[in-house]
């Protein structure tokens, strides 16, 4: 779905760069989404939520053309999880209805 255009929100959250298991798909490691995000059909925002090395994979993302990336640097298998996925999802609505990303992020 990624490839023909139909995804505008990605949210990627794992446990850090590097910390791929090598059972996985190349397109679930930062290296795969980088090539992924570099099709004009790209999605327009994507989140980053990683336990390690989220604002580095953020940054990644955009030197490839991402417009829009948000990104946390936390653990959502950890206790704050549910706190976390809450506030995503009013992020993920602002940005649905149209608010910038400046205006959700300062929120």
């Amino acid at each position: 779905m990624l490839k023909q255009g139909c995804i505008h929100c990605l949210v990627w959250c794992a446990n850090g760069i590097g910390w791929e298991s090598g059972h996985l798909p190349a397109s679930l490691s930062i290296e795969g989404l980088e090539d992924l995000c570099k099709s004009p059909l790209r999605p327009r925002v994507v989140v980053v939520c990683l336990k390690h090395g989220a604002e580095t994979a953020a940054g990644r993302l955009q030197r490839v053309g991402v417009q829009s990336v948000i990104w946390l640097a936390a653990d959502l298998l950890g206790s704050t999880s549910d706190l976390l996925l809450k506030v995503l999802l009013q992020a993920l609505t602002a940005l649905h209805r149209g608010a910038r990303p400046i205006e959700v992020t300062a929120e």
